[in-house]
């Protein structure tokens, strides 16, 4: 299935104030920074590109009002909370990192939002923007994207990509991942570490429970555990679907 293929952007410029007192670093993203994609547009069904409801005219005529049965109503820019980090994969066993990382963002709302425009970044100057030349990129309630390096099921571990990108690495041992809009608002972040009691298994995702999908809790590495869904290439990990209990 093709997949959209993002575009690493700009370095990272100065640091504004994030949860808890840490300091995020803030992008430097001119508009020209965002280049849309020219690969075909096609995600998984659990993803609407653009999608308005029946008898819109376009997705900013169905931003604050319309609704329809299978998605109900769109939020156009999400808060902080609104969007959750659910899952990832930092060292894949199957493949090597460079073909196999991933990284799961959950909607927590029961209504639709629209994820364009967001920016995924660490602490190190790794950092990507999700674009769609502003036709919207449309998660349903409680549905996730799925933001991998490599779109091949055949290459990357058996692993439905929503979204490719390139510019992010998810280091093994330590690292950040930060969701944050494109004017440096933090929705919500990670900061993993192999000597903080996370779950870094080679070969396995790091999965939230399902009862912390809230940004505070997911901080927590005690609401994280060792995936043990099985993957088609051989690793474990739900990307796309339900995260399964941590006992």
């Amino acid at each position: 299935m093709p997949t959209i293929i993002l575009t690493a952007l700009v370095s990272l410029g100065s640091t504004l104030p994030a949860a808890g007192g840490a300091s995020l670093p803030a992008p430097s993203l001119p508009g020209s920074s965002f280049v849309p994609s020219t690969a075909p547009l096609a995600l998984s069904p659990r993803v609407a590109l653009g999608a308005a409801a029946p008898g819109s005219a376009s997705v900013e005529a169905c931003r604050a009002t319309c609704r329809d049965s299978a998605l109900g109503p769109l939020l156009s820019k999400p808060q902080p909370g609104d969007v959750v980090i659910s899952e990832f994969m930092s060292n894949p066993a199957a493949v090597s990192d460079s073909q196999g990382e991933w990284i799961e963002l959950r909607n927590t709302l029961p209504w639709r939002l629209d994820m364009e425009g967001l920016v995924i970044s660490d602490a190190d100057g790794d950092l990507f923007g999700l674009s769609n030349g502003g036709a919207g990129i449309l998660i349903g309630p409680g549905a996730t994207l799925v933001l991998g390096n490599n779109p091949d099921p055949a290459t990357n571990g058996g692993v439905e990509i929503d979204m490719a990108y390139t510019g992010f690495v998810l280091a093994n041992g330590e690292d950040e991942i930060y969701v944050h809009t494109r004017a440096g608002v933090l929705l919500d972040a990670v900061e993993y570490s192999a000597a903080g009691a996370w779950p870094l298994t080679p070969g396995c995702s790091a999965s939230l429970d399902p009862g912390s999908s809230d940004p505070l809790s997911n901080d927590d590495p005690g609401n994280w555990c060792a995936s043990s869904a099985p993957l088609p290439g051989g690793d474990s990990g739900s990307p796309g679907a339900p995260n399964a209990p941590c006992q």
